[in-house]
């Protein structure tokens, strides 16, 4: 049991409020899982300089005949990496006006307008906490680039919450 306040029991902290806030474009707010996105970009990012090494100047040690070879594998990192960058500033859920865009990395964008979203839900599936959407019909979609492992159960909590917060504000309309 805690010493807390009940109120103040289960307010985020300063790190995990700022990791949940959402980046702001416009009228399109966009949240996603920070550490691992930055994490994908760290590994991205010296690629796409390797990459850009063996297209400026390929190893001199090289025979003339792979050295096509290697500007193909360096043209190929860069792509990678350059892919991986710009992949990486589209994905997460994106809030608009009009509803929710889910964008990850393994399938289709999927597009839930607010008339059909009931709730959005949280808690543990097998070893990762998860965000779902729920919809009016009882259907569920997972918010994939927003799970979370164990350690980080307080900021999935707070994607959460904001997205509710976000339903709410939205309802409140006219």
């Amino acid at each position: 049991m805690t010493d807390d306040p009940p109120d103040q029991a289960h307010q985020p902290g300063a790190l995990v409020r700022h990791l949940a806030e959402p980046r702001r474009h416009g009228e399109t707010a966009t949240y996603n899982n920070r550490p691992p996105i930055w994490g994908f970009r760290l590994l991205a990012a010296p690629m796409l300089l390797i990459g850009l090494g063996f297209l400026a100047q390929p190893p001199k040690s090289a025979p003339s005949s792979s050295r096509g070879v290697l500007l193909l594998i360096g043209a190929l990192v860069v792509m990678f990496g350059v892919a991986a960058i710009v992949w990486s500033t589209k994905v997460g859920v994106h809030v608009t006006s009009a509803g929710v865009r889910n964008v990850n990395f393994s399938s289709r964008p999927t597009f839930h307008p607010w008339a059909q979203i009931d709730h959005f839900d949280y808690g543990r599936s097998g070893s990762l906490y998860r965000t779902w959407l729920v919809a009016t019909n009882g259907s569920r979609t997972q918010m994939r680039m927003l799970n979370c492992w164990p350690y980080q159960r307080n900021l999935g909590q707070a994607y959460c919450n904001a997205l509710n917060a976000e339903l709410e504000q939205h309802r409140a309309q006219p």
